[in-house]
């Protein structure tokens, strides 16, 4: 089995030589450029030349990029380097960033074009050197010079694959920054695992997860595996164009875009005075009960292609999906698959598999990802602790927060969940999220927001504790609810949640409802802040 990227891109360069391994459009011409596997690693090799001769070697450099080829192509010569990747999200603010490229102990840190300004500004004036993507021609052709004349091969750097590789900060949803310290073991070993399982696999992906995400490696490296190429999106406003050229396979997002994507599936429905009649067929299939998912595609064709024609498979990654949406999705014979695991496991611990997607769960545990609960109570429900090679090195400069978390072998992931009887895992939510009342009983937001998410009307919702009642904050959706003629939208809302309060045990019924007219607080990662 592969334990670095560079191995892994010499592998790729002989098993795949024809097959584009990125596709992208250029921001300035337009211009749609495929790179093949072996001018890939040529550029790789140039610019480590160029990183070596700086006197970078295994030193800590951090990104700080949109998603573009340019950020893959550095990241790879950094782990060429034997260097440290550090991940600067460029949605966080500016102080937040300050902190962590200091944290890091950045020695220097590559930026885009676009985020030159704000570049100057994290670097402290020039205390941490920038080095420009706007430049990276100029480092691969100062590289290629290197390597004519055999000196800074990255070849000869030797790659520990147990060392720090790549530095994750994670914002959580109450704010707190941890380091997240993981080797290109951790990574080749989890994406490995997947491969094999053929999980995430087969098909010309769309990649929209921020790179800054772990779970965008899932789809990055597993896709590769396949043989297949990988389209970078660097610009959301031209996603649906790509999509409809680029006629992918398969698509990585976050479960903001599977909303949008269903939201612009029955904008195009109604555009064309065609809702009825799908309505009604959707409707015909649910009734029959064994319509397969290929079938139902084949019956929705027209419907599908602004899709490109070819989508069977979405991946919804970085936070919580309701599984109406999902259902939705199935209705039309797109399944989309959702698993579960954290920036501290590399990405991945449990998926669900194209054709056996059980809705509601995330999926079986993936080869070599060892899945435990931990102290369950007498409904199964305990601690999820996972143990592989896939788990992190530990938190950077927090050894206490480490022993605390990785414990003989296991990493306690401070979630709750069970599995069922054929071995999905479900998970019901945060232990620290638990709201716990003055009788003694305890209450899982999350529980209670997935059955109100159930709702297509709820666009986004909170649960959470306010002295001794259980509030809820929801950001409707106003197009669904206009389309089926609802005028007093807070009214609609209010009444639905109070409505479900009557399949609610007493001490988790909602005492109080907010409806908002705006998006609630997210983490960088598009995660809901919880209150």
């Amino acid at each position: 089995m592969l334990t670095n990227y560079r191995d892994f891109m010499n592998e790729h360069a002989e098993k795949y030589p024809s097959v584009p391994m990125y596709i992208y459009r250029d921001p300035v011409t337009n211009e749609r450029i495929e790179v093949f596997p072996s001018e890939f690693k040529d550029q790789v090799l140039a610019l480590a030349a160029f990183i070596l001769r700086e006197g970078y070697e295994h030193k800590h450099l951090g990104i700080f990029s949109p998603n573009s080829y340019n950020y893959l192509l550095v990241r790879q010569a950094l782990l060429c380097c034997g260097c440290t990747v550090v991940f600067l999200d460029i949605r966080m603010e500016n102080e937040e960033l300050v902190n962590l490229i200091f944290d890091s102990e950045c020695s220097a840190f590559f930026t885009s074009a676009d985020g030159e300004d704000r570049a100057k500004e994290l670097s402290g004036a020039g205390e941490v050197p920038l080095l420009y993507m706007s430049k990276l021609p100029e480092y691969i052709e100062t590289g290629k010079k290197l390597r004519e004349e055999g000196k800074f091969l990255a070849e000869d750097v030797e790659i520990d694959p147990d060392a720090m590789a790549f530095l994750y900060y994670t914002s959580g949803t109450t704010g707190r920054n941890k380091g997240v310290m993981l080797s290109q073991r951790n990574y080749m070993f989890d994406k490995s695992m997947e491969y094999e399982q053929e999980s995430y696999a087969t098909g010309d992906t769309i990649l929209v997860l921020p790179l800054t995400h772990v779970i965008s490696e899932t789809s990055h490296l597993v896709s590769l595996m396949s043989g297949h190429s990988l389209y970078i999106n660097h610009n959301i406003r031209h996603l649906f164009d790509d999509i409809k050229n680029e006629r992918p396979e398969f698509i990585a997002v976050v479960p903001l875009f599977v909303q949008s994507f269903m939201d612009q599936l029955w904008k195009s429905i109604r555009d064309a005075g065609k809702e009825e009649q799908i309505r009604k067929q959707i409707e015909e299939n649910r009734s029959k009960g064994n319509v397969t998912l290929e079938e139902k595609r084949e019956i929705f064709a027209d419907e599908l292609s602004i899709f490109g024609g070819r989508l069977y498979k979405i991946i919804s990654a970085g936070a919580p999906i309701a599984p109406r949406l999902i259902e939705e999705f199935q209705d039309f014979g797109i399944d989309v698959l959702c698993g579960y695991g954290c920036t501290e496991t590399s990405g991945c611990s449990a998926v669900n598999r194209y054709g056996h997607n059980r809705v509601g769960s995330s999926g079986w545990p993936l080869m070599g990802s060892e899945i435990k609960i931990d102290n369950p109570d007498k409904n199964g429900v305990g601690e999820i602790c996972m143990k592989g090679d896939h788990v992190m090195l530990g938190y950077y400069h927090k050894e206490e927060e480490t022993k605390e978390t990785l414990r003989d072998g296991w990493f306690h992931s401070g979630d709750c969940g069970y599995f069922d009887k054929d071995n999905y895992l479900y998970v019901t939510g945060r232990i620290k999220n638990l709201i716990i009342l003055s009788n003694g009983e305890n209450v899982s937001p999350e529980e209670i927001e997935r059955r109100i998410a159930k709702n297509p009307g709820v666009k986004e919702v909170q649960v959470y504790a306010e002295n001794e009642d259980i509030v809820t904050d929801i950001y409707p959706d106003i197009d669904y609810l206009k389309s089926i003629n609802i005028d007093d939208v807070d009214e609609y809302i209010k009444n639905y949640v109070f409505d479900l309060n009557e399949s609610l045990a007493d001490y988790k019924r909602i005492n109080i409802v907010r409806v908002t007219k705006e998006p609630l607080e997210k983490t960088s990662s598009g995660k809901i802040k919880r209150k």
